[in-house]
């Protein structure tokens, strides 16, 4: 009986407790959001045609109503190497109407963008 006992104790506390893994698993978001930008990334290099880090979505929006076509504003920082500034934020707003056809609609450029603001971004 005390076998028992302590194998279903020892069975009941390994099954108990938060695991590293579901703990920092993304979120269903970041990783549409990681998806997404994925699926942009070479029209993006296109439009800015240097490198870029911390990509995020800032805008998404149905175009007239349409669930299948798209206005999605993507906005990065220019990447000039590690600790090397200036950073310029680059925003990029595209139109995305399915099955490959998508449009450039803007490209901003802010110039020397302030480390403390490029951090931040970067630990989203």
């Amino acid at each position: 009986m005390r076998i028992v006992l302590c194998l279903s104790l020892l069975l009941l506390l390994n099954g108990v407790g938060v695991h590293a893994d579901n703990a920092s698993a993304p979120s269903k978001e970041q990783l549409l959001e990681e998806a997404l930008i994925t699926q942009y990334l070479p029209i993006l290099g296109k439009a800015i045609d240097e490198a870029t880090m911390c990509e995020w979505v800032s805008e998404i929006h149905r175009i007239q109503g349409s669930n299948r076509a798209h206005k999605v504003t993507i906005s990065s920082f220019t990447y000039h190497g590690p600790h090397n500034p200036p950073h310029d934020l680059i925003t990029v707003t595209l139109a995305d109407r399915g099955l490959g056809n998508i449009t450039i609609l803007n490209v901003d450029r802010k110039t020397n963008v302030d480390m403390e603001d490029v951090r931040n971004a970067c630990r989203r």
